[in-house]
């Protein structure tokens, strides 16, 4: 188990956050750990009668410029949902 001794946001975006947070370790040791809060989200696994499952393929830069990735299909959560 480790203790949080300090949080500072390095980075503020319109789906995610970047938390940078000091922890001291059990041994005594102090670390850092940068902690990605995201927007609440949701992703679907549904199943077909015929055992299918229904994936959609998307463009992921981050993959590789220009990649194709499959991914259940998924969303950000609007307010009230």
């Amino acid at each position: 188990m480790h203790k949080v001794l300090n949080k500072e946001k390095i980075f503020e975006g319109k789906i995610f956050d970047v938390v940078r947070m000091e922890v001291l370790l059990e041994g005594g040791q102090k670390a850092f750990r940068d902690v990605v809060l995201h927007r609440p989200a949701v992703a679907i696994l549904a199943i077909t009668d015929d055992g299918k499952i229904p994936v959609v393929k998307q463009f992921r830069d981050p993959v590789g410029e220009g990649e194709e990735v499959i991914e259940l299909p998924a969303g950000l959560l609007e307010s009230g949902e």
